[in-house]
């Protein structure tokens, strides 16, 4: 695909540099449908490898739950399993929503948009691919830092809440359990450090399972944003136009389609990073 999109660029400076006007623009015209042509049939691609990720990224997590609920019920945190399911639960509910119902559409507008910009260069829509990206990506961004603050902060209050009551239970079998009461205590706490290890390793593995989950999907974007950047780059040398912005234009929506991909997958790892840490305040 560089390689057509290069030789459309050159035959594209050539014929405007030896031809009229007239037959410079009738080209240049055709060059930009066959260069939207081409770049759709990838984009496209794109497009369908974001959405089956964040798919799998959600589905994953939703199968996650119910072992990171598990071992948390069993470490005696009941707090920090209820809040955790159910800020991950709202979380995954909301991403499936939105890449569904936003993700794919916007993408698909906002290139379509950036076609036409390019073709018709009498519609004025000159930077409207780059504004709607940067609200986007301030709003998607404070959604996530947000969501992420306030899920760290109720999981920090949560496990605060629940080594408080285990300090009490095991206070209580320690001192009101005739004979065997220290016996039943340190044995509960050799189970919760047990826990802790159960919990390291399935969050250890959960985050190795999200990085293979995302190289593929990353791999391809990234090679995708640097030949779209290399045919940017001679697209200004040759000074064609209309494809330089037809290309930054589709440059900038997949740099905001990578960015919700990166930081989909950071705040899941993040919230498997947190799973892990919140074992044990010393009971």
């Amino acid at each position: 695909m560089m390689t057509s999109i290069t030789v459309l660029l050159f035959l594209t400076a050539w014929i405007r540099h030896w031809t009229g006007p007239t037959t410079a623009s009738c080209f240049q015209f055709c060059s930009d449908v066959c260069m939207s042509i081409t770049l759709f049939t990838v984009f496209r691609d794109v497009i369908l490898h974001v959405h089956t990720f964040l798919g799998q990224l959600c589905s994953f997590m939703t199968a996650m739950l119910p072992v990171m609920t598990a071992v948390q019920y069993g470490a005696g945190e009941i707090t920090t399993a209820s809040v955790n399911r159910i800020s991950l639960t709202l979380f995954i509910t909301v991403l499936n929503h939105l890449q569904r119902g936003l993700f794919l559409p916007l993408g698909q507008a906002l290139y379509s948009v950036s076609i036409a910009s390019a073709v018709c260069t009498k519609i004025p829509l000159g930077g409207f691919t780059g504004a709607v990206k940067k609200l986007f990506m301030v709003l998607f961004s404070y959604m996530i830092l947000v969501y992420s603050f306030v899920y760290g902060l109720q999981n920090s209050l949560a496990a605060g809440t629940d080594s408080l009551g285990l300090r009490t239970v095991k206070f209580a079998m320690g001192n009101f359990i005739p004979i065997v009461g220290g016996t039943v205590s340190e044995a509960f706490s050799a189970v919760r450090t047990g826990l802790g290890y159960v919990k390291i390793m399935a969050g250890t593995g959960g985050i190795l399972i999200l990085c293979m989950l995302v190289l593929p999907t990353a791999i391809f974007v990234w090679g995708f944003d640097l030949m779209l950047s290399l045919t940017h780059t001679a697209a200004e040398l040759l000074d064609c136009g209309s494809g330089v912005r037809l290309l930054a234009d589709t440059r900038s929506v997949l740099q905001m389609l990578a960015a919700v991909l990166w930081l989909s997958a950071l705040f899941f790892i993040f919230a498997i990073i947190l799973f892990t840490r919140t074992t044990g305040q010393a009971v």
